[in-house]
């Protein structure tokens, strides 16, 4: 796509002192694109701005942090994605005693049964 060759033009760009007075206009997008985009322009934008920062230590403390919250967020709601990913279901029951619990109910929820006929071969 157009965006995914606009980043690679900027992750192939030399890194050199002339653009030194544009480092913050060239990572602070960078750090908003890093929670829109896709995982492989994702993953191109974290490579630019680690050289970028490695190269001249820009002092860009809000878009850091909030980059931080960002992973720290992804992490956080990682149970229930995948909950929604891999479809799991969770079967909990207010009952208080074993007893009280229908498990002809639980099992015809987890369970199916299948009627198998089996020929008997004589030899």
């Amino acid at each position: 796509t157009i965006r995914k060759q606009i980043i690679e033009i900027f992750h192939r760009l030399p890194i050199t002192e002339a653009l030194r007075g544009f480092v913050k206009d060239i990572l602070s997008p960078m750090f908003k694109l890093l929670t829109k985009e896709n995982e492989e322009n994702a993953l191109l934008l974290l490579r630019i701005i680690v050289e970028y920062m490695k190269q001249f230590r820009p002092q860009m403390i809000m878009e850091v942090r909030e980059f931080l919250q960002f992973v720290h967020n992804v992490y956080r709601q990682k149970a229930s994605a995948l909950d929604q990913i891999f479809l799991t279901k969770t079967f909990s029951h207010p009952t208080l005693t074993i007893n009280e619990i229908d498990l002809s109910a639980i099992i015809v929820q987890i369970c199916t049964s299948v009627q198998l006929i089996v020929k008997k071969i004589r030899s």
